[in-house]
């Protein structure tokens, strides 16, 4: 629907008073203005993408630069822009549809704890985490035993396991002796 049927149906429907109101609106304000004021709008106000009919690469990017969750109110973005995304936080993978492999890798590079935002985690994805992390074995569901050889490979996640299950057994004795 053109902007020039817009206005004729709110006048039509709800009278020229209320066409003033929208035009004094920032979403009309932000329709109607130039890429140029719009990327400073989105510096500020990155959400404001979502009211953009098409907006350029440009626009795209500075409204992640602004915050990386604004990825969630572009439609369809590109590759590319995905990406540059990821790069500003792996956590923006929750707001990808079917994410690559290659996104995937990016995103748990950029951030291992964005692994439990993958769905279809692949082997290969799984152990790229835990030896970036052997923390991010947490978000992984019935690891494997190659995962688990790899976490243990490093030293603090011995000390964290025998902690957990020292605090595990004080937790037990103490509900024993109130049973």
């Amino acid at each position: 629907m053109k902007l020039s049927e817009v206005k004729e149906y709110v006048i039509r429907e709800y009278g020229a008073k209320r066409w003033e109101e929208v035009e004094r609106d920032y979403i009309y304000e932000i329709y109607n203005s130039s890429t140029e004021e719009r990327i400073e709008r989105l510096m500020f106000h990155g959400e404001f993408i979502r009211y953009i009919n098409i907006p350029t690469k440009r626009e795209q990017k500075v409204a992640i630069k602004q915050n990386w969750r604004n990825i969630q109110y572009i439609d369809n973005p590109s590759e590319e822009i995905k990406l540059y995304a990821i790069k500003q936080n792996g956590d923006a993978i929750q707001y990808i549809e079917n994410p690559s492999e290659e996104l995937k890798i990016e995103a748990v590079k950029s951030n291992f704890t964005s692994i439990r935002y993958i769905n279809n985690q692949s082997e290969e994805l799984k152990l790229l985490a835990v030896k970036i992390c052997y923390l991010s074995l947490q978000y992984i569901h019935n690891p494997s035993d190659e995962l688990l050889k790899e976490a243990l490979k490093n030293k603090n996640s011995i000390i964290d396991m025998l902690k957990h299950i020292k605090n595990d057994l004080k937790g037990r004795k103490k509900r024993i002796r109130k049973g």
